[in-house]
């Protein structure tokens, strides 16, 4: 069978997201399924979890991100010592509640996590995963 999947969350991007839709395409195509992942382009500072591609295709798709969204989200991000990126959010709330209006107007940024949160619950994930394909 010919499967498509689609999906703006894919690796590189760190997430559990990202593990469960690769866990899909990979069980997929071990099953002998003709599968392609079609996704979005990920900027540098996303692709934190390199996972192999095999026994399935990738088409990643690169799309603009809006001048004023771009610098914002530069401008929130810092990076660590040890060159990861991580939120820079504390003394934004307006901005932040503003992006909050924005998306319940519009709908955008719908697939935005809280990485605050979510991290402590993932490392072990991803740290599993990739001992996995290691």
């Amino acid at each position: 069978m010919r499967v498509l999947i689609v999906s703006p969350i894919f690796p590189p991007q760190n997430g559990s997201g990202s593990l469960r839709v690769h866990s899909y395409a990979r069980s997929w195509s071990d099953e002998g399924d003709d599968m392609t992942v079609l996704t979005t382009a990920k900027p540098p500072d996303h692709r934190e979890l390199e996972l192999p591609n095999e026994g399935f295709r990738v088409k990643e798709l690169s799309y603009r991100i809006p001048p004023v969204l771009g610098a914002l989200r530069r401008e929130l991000k810092t990076q660590t010592a040890d060159g990861r990126m991580i939120g820079r959010w504390s003394g934004l709330r307006s901005v932040v509640r503003g992006l909050g209006r924005l998306r319940d107007r519009t709908g955008i940024f719908g697939g935005v996590r809280n990485r605050v949160h979510q991290d402590a619950e993932q490392n072990q994930s991803i740290d599993a995963a990739q001992s996995v394909h290691a």
